[in-house]
């Protein structure tokens, strides 16, 4: 109860919060003593327009400063570094950055309003530097605008708008056919089933939601309240990707109705930790980078999240060294072997997704330039598209389904607690008794039980004094 309490708090907190994602970003900081801030990156094309709006900056003990060399720099040059103990002396150079923004504090304050029009295509970095020789610290109130000539995008994700609405269509489409082919007749239709058509439904959503507030960011510099639905619609969608993925590796729903102690562990651990994560690694992800913290915060979560991703593979890793250690037993070899290949395969599509889509995705960047940086999304919903596919074709729900059909007489994958039934003998059976009191044949029925000795008592006196009599 304490959990959900705490987890509640953290939602209303998450969605009070005043996003950043747009190019209109009210930036501040509150007795900061970095000398050095990069505050934010921004991909211009040649025409794009940059704006400084300095409602109020206060610079203590200014008076007892030894120079006046404190203001915002704007430059491509990336002469500009946070580990780079020259960078103060940019104040006296000339001509060698692309902007300069300086301006003088009058008695340790000022405000002022600065438009600068970009004619040189690339990524500039807006920089404050504090080089004023003492300690001191800094408050900043202050607006930032920046946009291109048609855009308030960046000039790497001008494209993200119908990139974004054709992959809604692509799981659109994918979540139709997938309901639809539930609803045909011999489907064995599981409550694992139910919970991949909510995770199809919160991926569209959130997917069509991004391309609306990349759409909106990208007319009027700011997401107009769109980024609201697309968090809660990522957030059900982040939650339900790994919930699925771990229920699929344990068997639950298809095999079994409970988890084993082993299991929920794992769940308690995960989904809680995966919660948390989500909502902290999205509001960092909407703050500006130059905020106190930002970067130490972002790898701590990153690594987080990673660490959960982990986890999630633990069951899958568990089931196979199991079934390599019994798969020689005498009478089960052949399902074994057919299970271990299907649990190698699952885990080896798994790991590729989970890696590919968090790693590749901060490498790719790397290597692109800044007007192609769309196609790392392009990558990313490319990659988790083909495994939405192949979970939902590989688990989907058919009559024979050999994810059930390899469990059949296997009682080794739960513990003491958890009983597993037969479901294919079961409706086999169940079906054959249905016929066989609608065609009244009582002496096919007996033929039916003969075996499994389950003829009466009285029957059998009765047979007995019928052949004496004879």
């Amino acid at each position: 109860m304490k959990f959900y309490k705490q987890t509640i708090l953290v939602l209303l907190v998450f969605f009070s919060l005043q996003f950043a994602d747009c190019r209109i970003n009210d930036f501040g900081l509150e007795k900061d003593e970095r000398q050095i801030i990069s505050i934010e990156d921004f991909g211009f094309l040649s025409g794009g327009e940059f704006k400084l709006e300095v409602e109020s900056l206060l610079i203590t003990n200014y008076k007892n400063a030894a120079n006046e060399n404190v203001g915002f720099i704007l430059e491509s040059t990336g002469e500009v570094s946070e580990g780079n103990e020259d960078t103060c002396q940019i104040f006296h150079k000339t001509g060698s950055l692309q902007y300069h923004i300086i301006t003088k504090p009058d008695n340790g304050w000022a405000n002022f309003k600065k438009t600068i029009q970009i004619n040189k295509e690339g990524v500039y970095t807006l920089w404050y530097l504090n080089c004023i020789g003492v300690e001191s610290e800094t408050t900043l109130v202050s607006t930032i605008t920046m946009k291109n000539k048609s855009s308030y995008l960046d000039a790497g994700e001008q494209p993200l708008p119908k990139i974004y609405i054709t992959f809604f269509f692509f799981y659109f489409i994918s979540l139709i056919l997938w309901i639809s082919y539930q609803r045909k007749k011999n489907k064995k239709v599981f409550k694992i089933h139910h919970l991949m058509t909510a995770l199809l439904v919160s991926k569209s959503l959130s997917i069509l939601c991004k391309s609306i507030e990349f759409h909106m960011i990208s007319s009027t510099g700011l997401p107009k309240g769109a980024n609201i639905p697309y968090y809660i619609f990522h957030f059900f969608k982040g939650v339900l990707l790994f919930v699925v993925i771990l229920l699929v590796g344990t068997g639950w729903s298809f095999i079994k109705d409970t988890l084993n102690e082993r299991d929920k562990k794992i769940f308690m651990f995960i989904i809680p930790a995966q919660i948390i994560s989500n909502i902290a690694i999205i509001v960092l992800d909407e703050t500006v980078a130059g905020t106190r913290g930002y970067l130490q915060w972002w790898d701590i979560l990153k690594f987080f999240d990673l660490v959960c991703v982990c986890c999630i593979i633990f069951p899958i890793i568990y089931t196979i060294s199991h079934l390599q250690s019994t798969a020689s037993v005498d009478g089960k070899m052949a399902k074994n072997v057919e299970r271990l290949r299907i649990f190698k395969e699952f885990y080896i599509v798994t790991f590729i997704y989970i890696y590919t889509t968090r790693l590749f995705v901060m490498i790719i960047p790397r290597f692109l330039s800044f007007k192609l940086l769309y196609l790392d999304s392009i990558f990313n919903e490319l990659v988790s598209l083909l495994f939405y596919i192949y979970v939902g074709y590989r688990f989907r729900p058919v009559q024979d389904n050999a994810y059930i059909s390899i469990y059949n007489d296997s009682f080794d994958e739960t513990d003491d607690n958890t009983v597993i039934i037969d479901l294919e003998q079961f409706d086999d059976a169940n079906d054959t008794l249905k016929r066989v009191k609608k065609d009244g044949d009582k002496e096919d029925t007996d033929d039916m039980f003969e075996d499994d000795d389950f003829i009466d008592d009285d029957d059998d006196d009765k047979s007995s004094s019928n052949e004496e009599d004879k």
